[in-house]
């Protein structure tokens, strides 16, 4: 057999075929070959995840996440916030939640929060672990006031909020100067500056 006729049989085979004798050069061509296609394969596949063209439609903007950073004691100092999405729904006007951060007088703590949580005040120092991107609360100077709510559905968000306030995962700033809170289960808090 020559080595015309086996490079013929080579050929008529295919991927199919035992080498006979050196093979370091194939092998060299053959890990070549591979990479070449693992490359290119990279390149098709990320081809083909188009970006919406974000300025072009309002549909499109909702699309795109928001850019996220970890709240820090310094951003959110001297701030106040109202409440107007709870798990991406609007927040009707008439319910008020919010939050305003200032400086703690208790040096172990960050901050002091307070607001309106639907139908009561409430007030609390901070301590923020931007970290992990979320705050613990002064359980014992937790401060609320007594009102009873007069409607339902804002004492089922009171109730809501102020064990979020407790058990939150998250707390981070957007891009478009809002605060958005998340509890252990999942609740999402979004709120706008004021």
């Amino acid at each position: 057999m020559t080595g015309g006729s086996l490079n013929c049989q080579l050929a008529k085979r295919g991927k199919r075929f035992i080498i006979l004798g050196n093979s370091t050069r194939l092998d060299e061509q053959m890990k070549q070959t591979r990479v070449v296609a693992a490359l290119l394969m990279a390149a098709v596949i990320s081809g083909c995840q188009q970006t919406p063209d974000v300025a072009s439609t309002e549909e499109a903007k909702q699309v795109q996440q928001p850019v996220m950073m970890a709240a820090t004691a310094a951003m959110l100092k001297d701030t106040n916030w109202q409440l107007v999405q709870f798990n991406g729904n609007d927040i009707d006007a008439n319910m008020p939640v919010s939050m305003g951060f200032s400086a703690s007088d208790n040096p172990k703590f960050d901050l002091r929060v307070g607001g309106v949580a639907a139908c009561n005040n409430y007030g609390t120092s901070v301590k923020l672990d931007s970290a992990k991107r979320n705050f613990s609360i002064d359980a014992n100077g937790f401060m609320v006031t007594m009102k009873m709510c007069a409607e339902p559905e804002l004492a089922q968000m009171e109730a809501n909020f102020m064990l979020s306030l407790r058990n939150n995962q998250s707390l981070q700033l957007t891009a478009a100067e809002q605060l958005l809170m998340v509890d252990n289960i999942g609740n999402r808090y979004l709120f706008s500056k004021l």
